[in-house]
């Protein structure tokens, strides 16, 4: 294929996917938006937010024992009685002189209505009610964790869909400025003031640049149908993705124990297992309270009749002292088991908090190294630009060589790639110190 067909080729297909730089994006896709989409479609999200619905509902189901519980019943019952040599009931003398025994019956109905309220039990119950609260509380942190870390998935996403679009363009800066390279060569062949081999040279500068081209644009393809996935989506790629610089993060700059200690106070993983120390503590109190007894109260009513104008009945009202002497150890053996959970609860939460601190250090220097690497990156695009200038020029004079002018184009392209790559660096070290501050 010639350099003609190549470059015939690539326009055909940047028109053909939209992306053409005259062609006008059918949409844009924004930052905030996607974390957005994130919230709505993303399914691990979804699942945490559905985990904390189920928790809240267990924890009405512990609140219950603490309320009155109202039971009603009834029953219609068929009895039959009949006679024996002792009854009095159903005896005749027959015909012949001789004793029957006659047999009777009936249908009984009873209703009663039972009402009973615990007074208190030493913590058992509502110790438990108050352990399934804060377990509840746990899994709404649990819940925000996976947003934030649904969000630092995203931002990295769309932080590499936007390096990856200045990829294509850097790319296409490069073929254009390529082309002018070629006809440039071609006049300056023609009158012979270069030789032949330069313009052999610049068309497989050309024809490289092409296939650069086109892997940039597949590249950016990927780039954003893995931002869709990062958002939850099920869609198509048709959308455009902002240039985009992440701010500097409030407290880059700050030590790492100011770091830590914002940190295990707004990241929702260190609450979230603070809440489980929280609720398991209270499930060792509970458990305690099998220990000593239980008072409750109880009232009910109940009625009886044989037909439906005679019922009758009567009301009754107790105070109920339960208490479990000896159950052959099973209480105190609960309790061991329950102290020796809080103490591996109570471990994996320290053990957190070092991650915590390791994750910041790490993340902070992250920050302070790729600022410092675009810096310098900077630098070397600009002084990759003048070389290139200063070295298209000596080839305009006839006074360079097309290598010479090869080498600077080469270099001001790898200048920029670099430039691109640090500020991804920075954006992407920027999103995960965010994150490990427990912001999203």
């Amino acid at each position: 294929m010639t350099h003609a067909l190549l470059l015939s080729w690539f326009a055909t297909t940047l028109a053909t996917d939209g992306l053409s730089p005259s062609t006008e994006p059918t949409e844009i896709l924004t930052l905030e938006q996607a974390l957005a989409n994130a919230d709505a479609h993303q399914p691990t999200i979804l699942q945490a937010n559905a985990s904390a619905s189920a928790a809240r509902a267990r924890v009405e189901e512990t609140l219950g024992p603490l309320l009155p519980q109202i039971t009603g019943a009834g029953a219609v019952i068929g009895t039959q009685y009949f006679g024996n040599p002792g009854s009095v009931i159903g005896v005749s003398t027959g015909p012949a002189g001789g004793t029957t025994f006659a047999s009777g019956g009936g249908m009984r109905t009873t209703l009663s209505l039972t009402a009973n309220q615990l007074i208190w039990d030493f913590g058992l119950t509502l110790d438990r009610y108050r352990s399934f609260k804060a377990g509840a509380q746990q899994y709404e942190f649990s819940a925000e964790d996976a947003r934030v870390q649904a969000h630092l998935t995203v931002r990295s996403a769309y932080y590499n869909t936007s390096a990856l679009k200045g990829l294509l363009a850097v790319a296409r800066e490069t073929l254009e400025n390529q082309k002018r390279h070629l006809a440039q060569t071609e006049g300056m062949v023609r009158v012979g003031t270069k030789p032949e081999i330069a313009l052999v040279q610049e068309k497989t500068n050309t024809a490289n640049d092409v296939f650069q081209a086109i892997q940039a644009e597949g590249n950016y393809g990927t780039g954003k149908a893995l931002l869709n996935q990062a958002m939850g989506i099920e869609g198509p790629t048709s959308f455009e993705v902002q240039p985009l610089d992440a701010p500097p993060v409030e407290g880059e700059n700050d030590t790492i124990d100011q770091l830590v200690s914002v940190a295990l106070k707004t990241r929702p993983a260190y609450a979230a297992i603070q809440r489980q120390v929280d609720a398991q503590s209270l499930l060792v109190a509970s458990y305690k309270g099998s220990y000593w007894p239980s008072l409750s109260v109880q009232a009910g009513v109940f009625t009886y009749a044989t037909r439906p104008s005679n019922f009758a009945g009567d009301y009754y009202g107790q105070v109920l002292l339960n208490w479990t002497l000896f159950n052959g150890l099973t209480n105190i053996a609960n309790v061991n088991e329950q102290k020796q959970n809080l103490i591996a609860v109570e471990a994996q939460r320290d053990q957190l908090r070092q991650q915590i601190r390791y994750d910041l250090e790490q993340a902070r220097f992250q920050v302070l190294a790729t600022r410092s690497g675009l810096d310098s990156a900077n630098l070397a695009v600009d002084n990759a630009r003048e070389l290139l200038r200063l070295a298209e020029a000596r080839y305009t004079a006839g006074v360079g060589n097309y290598i010479e002018r090869g080498d600077a184009q080469v270099s001001f392209t790898n200048a920029q790639v670099q430039r691109i790559s640090a500020q991804f660096n920075l954006n992407n070290a920027r999103a995960t110190l965010l994150a490990k501050l427990g912001e999203g």
